[in-house]
């Protein structure tokens, strides 16, 4: 019997929702939508300013190419980065897989953060900033490289210091 409403509890607690990231960890969505668009924004290729419309989309795919690199070398920090060790990044890209289409669809009642950076071609640092799906006053901004991002991130996300911004 006791088994049985230990159980019962445990599959209530599942299904209300009660305890956010019970089976899925703290989240971290880095905005690659955001970053590209102010990545070719940066170098001026929205800028309608008599060049063909094929240069400045090839503008355009420079910068965005520059900025997945960068967002690939961020992701290589956040899975070898202990302070971002039990958190799960996902990023939100123009073409995501169908795994991460569905990591998505989890994310609409659950805990998680999303990060906007802010990038600027061929600079070493870039300023980001951080908002909570939930509570819009619990921000964060910062600068850094790829390494110094994914650490600062996390180490915020965990309530392990940062730069709040009311």
């Amino acid at each position: 019997m006791k088994i049985r409403a230990v159980s019962y509890l445990i599959a209530l607690l599942s299904l209300s929702g009660c305890r956010q990231g019970f089976d899925v960890p703290l989240t971290i969505v880095y905005d690659q939508n955001w970053s590209g668009d102010f990545a070719a924004s940066a170098a001026g290729c929205n800028i309608n300013d008599g060049r063909p419309e094929s240069v400045r989309q090839t503008c355009r795919d420079d910068a965005r190419k520059k900025e997945l690199e960068v967002a690939r070398k961020f992701s290589t920090a956040f899975q070898f980065d202990p302070a971002c060790a039990g958190l799960r990044l996902l990023v939100s890209a123009p073409k995501s897989s169908e795994q991460a289409r569905h990591s998505f669809g989890e994310l609409h009642d659950r805990d998680h953060w999303t990060l906007f950076v802010d990038f600027l071609p061929d600079l070493p640092r870039h300023s980001w900033s951080m908002s909570h799906q939930w509570h819009d006053d619990r921000r964060a901004v910062g600068e850094g490289d790829p390494s110094s991002m994914a650490r600062s991130v996390c180490e915020f996300v965990r309530n392990r210091g940062g730069s709040v911004v009311n």
